[in-house]
This record gives C-alpha cells, structure tokens and sequence, in this order.
C-alpha cells in the first residue's frame, strides 16, 4: 500500500492525517 516514489503523491501515504495509526504524522524530507 505504501508505495513511495511510485505514488503521485510527493509525501509517502503515511504523512497523510489519517495515515497508519490515525495521528498526523510530520511530513518526511
């Protein structure tokens, strides 16, 4: 599911705010 560098996306899904666990995670350089 986390595809990094694959994905349109410039941040991985988990930054997202509803990302794994739920918490908004701080966005990874």
């Amino acid at each position: 599911m986390h595809s990094i560098g694959k994905g349109s996306h410039p941040e991985s899904p988990k930054t997202q705010p509803t990302g794994a666990g739920g918490r908004p995670r701080p966005p990874i350089p």
